[in-house]
C-alpha cells in the first residue's frame, strides 16, 4: 500500500488546519513571524514568493491582512498541498497556487497589479551545511532553485512601482540580504531583529523593502521570544494571536 502524500494535520492559531508532508521541512516561527510582520497593501494583490505548504499565504488570508493572494511554489508536491490547503481551509476566492520557478516570473504572469511581495527564502547556501536526505527539506532549506537575489529580483521586477517586499532571514546572512535588495532596486526601510531572549544573540531578521526612496532605516527594538523562565513574553504572545508587529511596533 503507497504511503499517503499526506501525513500530518496540525492546527495553527485555532484558525487554520494545515496538512504537512513528513518528508518536507515544516512550517516554524519565522513563517509566523513574516506573515505578522507583513502589511499588505489592500488595493492590489499580494504575492507569495516559495510559499511551501502555503502557511504564511493562510494566515494573511485568515488574519483578513490581504483580499487576493497568489502563492508560487516550485515544488510539484508542496505545490499540490498547499493547493489542499487552501480547499481546506476554503480559501480558494482569496489564495491562488501556482506551480512555477520565481525566476521566471515577470509582471505579465498575473492577471492583476501585484502591490506585495512577501517570501521566506532558504537561509542557507549549497555546501554551507549537512544536507537531509529528503529532497524536498533540501530545497526548501539550501538555495538549489535560487537564492536571496534571485527573490529579490523577482519581487522588484514584478510589484508595482510603490509596493513593499517583507522577508525573513538567518540574522547571519544581514550582509547578503541588503546587497540583493539594493542591487534589485530595493532598500531596506524597516528591520526588526528576533532572538530567543535576552541573553541570546538575533536569530532571524524580518526586513521591509520598497523602491528606492529617501525613507531613512528604522531598526526596531529586538522582539525576544521567550522570558528568563522559558514561557513566550507578552509581545510574542500577542504577535502569534493578532498576526500583527502592531502593538509591538506602537511601544517603541
Amino acid at each position: 500500500m503507497n504511503k499517503p502524500l499526506y501525513e500530518r494535520e496540525v492546527v495553527v492559531n485555532n484558525r487554520i488546519t494545515l496538512i504537512e508532508k513528513t518528508n518536507s521541512l515544516n512550517f516554524g516561527t519565522d513563517a509566523i513571524l513574516l506573515s505578522a510582520y507583513a502589511e499588505p497593501d489592500k488595493t492590489a494583490a499580494t504575492l507569495e514568493l516559495g510559499s511551501g505548504s502555503g502557511i504564511c499565504s493562510l494566515l494573511l488570508a485568515a488574519h483578513n491582512k490581504a483580499d487576493k493572494i497568489y502563492a508560487v511554489e516550485i515544488q510539484r508536491e508542496l505545490h499540490e498541498t498547499a493547493t489542499k490547503n487552501v480547499e481546506t481551509n476554503n480559501f480558494q476566492n482569496i489564495i491562488t497556487p501556482i506551480l512555477a520557478d520565481i525566476r521566471e516570473l515577470s509582471i505579465n504572469s498575473f492577471d492583476e497589479p501585484i502591490g506585495t511581495v512577501i517570501a521566506n527564502p532558504p537561509y542557507f547556501i549549497i555546501g554551507s551545511g549537512k544536507q537531509s536526505p529528503s529532497k524536498e527539506k533540501n530545497a526548501a532549506t539550501f538555495e538549489l532553485n535560487g537564492g536571496i537575489s534571485d527573490f529579490c529580483v523577482a519581487a522588484s521586477k514584478i510589484m508595482r512601482t510603490q509596493g513593499h517586499f517583507y522577508t525573513v532571514m538567518r540574522a547571519e546572512r544581514l550582509c547578503d540580504i541588503v546587497s540583493s535588495l539594493k542591487s534589485s532596486g530595493l532598500e531596506p526601510i524597516k528591520m526588526t531583529f528576533v532572538a530567543h531572549n535576552k541573553g541570546s544573540e538575533p536569530f532571524i531578521v524580518l526586513t521591509e523593502s520598497a523602491r528606492t526612496s529617501r525613507r531613512s532605516l528604522k531598526i526596531t527594538p529586538v522582539l525576544y521570544m521567550r522570558n528568563e523562565d522559558g514561557t513566550p513574553t507578552d509581545d510574542a504572545e500577542k504577535i502569534y494571536e493578532s498576526c500583527s508587529f502592531g502593538e509591538f511596533l506602537k511601544n517603541e
